[in-house]
């Protein structure tokens, strides 16, 4: 059996990595950003947020977890308690010569709250960051997948992680719910740390979740836990 480990020693702040791979061949991968949120209560610091674009769109999209004690605040808040303290996100992207882009609004979404046992379906959040002529994106947005991945699919989760050089890392479907996407990383020995709001993709490199906690099995590989990509679309303006 596996069991999701606390939040905080996955999604702690900015690594110390200065330069990092993207796949091979792929010269206008997707920047991923190190979101800080900033509210009422104090400014959280921690983990990974990715841009999409839907329809004419774009959008950042990151965990709900990070904007509370993971982030370094006093306590965890809710999505309808977010809503009355943020000011704002400022992402800034992991590697130099990529704009830092600051949003002031997000989307409300009332039952926000952390990954549980039960459910990773409500640890979304999401800014809205504009159109495709004003949001002043300077890399490729990632898009969501419109296929629902399926136990032993390959997937892949896009984040830098301590240590590896490399963006991509391989994982198989263990479980699909409509609350919860469970994968088992190829690599035992993977630093999960810092990875939370990061994207896991398939392999046309859609978004199929969000990751937000990792824990171990019975025969010591390491598994994800992530919000599945359903639960972006199902928040975004129809």
């Amino acid at each position: 059996m596996w069991k999701i480990i606390t939040f905080a020693l996955i999604c702690m702040s900015t690594l110390g990595i200065s330069k990092l791979s993207f796949a091979e061949g792929d010269v206008k991968a997707p920047i991923l950003y190190r979101p800080i949120f900033e509210t009422s209560k104090g400014s959280a610091n921690a983990g990974t947020a990715f841009i999409i674009k839907y329809k004419t769109q774009y959008y950042a999209v990151s965990a709900q977890h990070l904007i509370g004690t993971a982030g370094g605040l006093e306590r965890d808040f809710n999505g309808t308690e977010l809503v009355s303290i943020f000011k704002s996100v400022t992402l800034k992207p992991i590697f130099s010569g990529y704009k830092t882009i600051i949003s002031k609004t997000l989307v409300n979404i009332p039952k926000a709250e952390a990954i549980s046992d039960a459910t990773a379906r409500h640890d979304i959040f999401i800014a809205p960051l504009g159109d495709s002529i004003d949001s002043g994106i300077d890399s490729t947005p990632l898009t969501l997948s419109n296929n629902n991945p399926k136990p032993g699919d390959k997937v892949f989760l896009y984040s830098a992680v301590a240590n590896s050089k490399s963006l991509l890392h391989k994982a198989t479907v263990s479980q699909k719910t409509k609350n919860m996407l469970v994968y088992i990383f190829d690599d035992k020995n993977i630093n999960l740390r810092a990875t939370s709001g990061a994207p896991v993709l398939n392999q046309n490199f859609q978004v199929i979740g969000i990751n937000l906690a990792g824990g171990n099995t019975n025969d010591g590989a390491v598994i994800g836990f992530a919000n599945p990509a359903q639960s972006i679309a199902d928040h975004l303006p129809k």
